[in-house]
């Protein structure tokens, strides 16, 4: 019985020391769990604020490139339209070298058309009075004893109204009258106009021109005139320079007066 009471002392000591142990172990886990749930916040809360920096660091460098994202694009944008522009403007200098060229090349076009339009209006005269010259020698050399005849058709070119004057001559035995400038006119106007009306306006001008050249010949103050006059392209011209000629002072004067 004894025995049984000291092995219950015993068992209930133990339990005592199981229980105090228990609490101990018990109390020590509060501890840890405590020290787990401040270690955790304080994990918690350094995440947030790292997590916050890195947001924050993020959005700056967000920031920053896109910053020198604008300011790469506006340079690479200015790198590439400069010379873009540099050579619109060169090109755009070629057209208007090229447009300048052009205008004086058709300048030049027309001016030489106009060249080659009066060569070949004198080529025209020359070749009208190289046949004129041949059917002339032709009637020389049938009809070489008829020299007076000859030297009067040689005379009257340019100066029509010599035969008044020779008839005049021979008839009265005095020389005849040299005609007034209006007579003078009268008759190139006259002569100008029947050619104009016979040959038509294009071929009447081109022939008139040698007549004209003739007519010079035996007028004072007529070198500018001619020079003028046998470049004209209408027969409007042609009468309108021939009246001017006349009206205007020391000219339409006969060299013979």
């Amino acid at each position: 019985m004894i025995s049984f009471l000291e092995n219950w002392v015993i068992l209930q000591e133990l339990g005592n020391k199981r229980g105090q142990a228990g609490k101990e172990v018990i109390g020590a886990c509060v501890t840890t769990a405590d020290a787990g749930m401040a270690a955790t916040d304080r994990i918690a809360k350094g995440a947030v604020e790292s997590l916050s920096n890195a947001s924050m660091i993020m959005i700056i460098g967000l920031v920053a490139a896109l910053a020198v994202g604008v300011l790469a694009a506006f340079f690479i944008t200015r790198s590439i339209t400069g010379p873009v522009n540099r050579i619109i403007s060169g090109l755009n200098e070629g057209a208007n070298q090229v447009a300048s060229a052009s205008g004086q090349v058709s300048s030049s076009s027309q001016s030489m058309a106009e060249g080659a339009s009066q060569q070949a209006a004198s080529i025209e005269e020359t070749s009208s009075s190289m046949e004129e010259m041949a059917s002339m020698t032709k009637k020389n050399a049938e009809n070489a004893g008829n020299a007076d005849g000859l030297m009067i058709g040689r005379g009257a070119q340019g100066r029509p109204w010599i035969f008044q004057e020779l008839m005049n001559g021979l008839q009265n035995g005095s020389v005849f009258t040299p005609l007034a400038k209006i007579q003078l006119r009268d008759i190139m106007l006259g002569h100008l106009e029947d050619m104009h009306r016979f040959y038509g306006e294009s071929t009447g001008i081109r022939v008139a021109r040698k007549h004209l050249t003739w007519y010079c010949q035996s007028l004072v103050n007529a070198d500018e005139f001619r020079y003028e006059v046998v470049r004209v392209r209408s027969a409007e011209e042609q009468l309108r320079l021939t009246r001017e000629y006349f009206d205007r002072e020391g000219g339409g004067i006969s060299i013979a007066a």
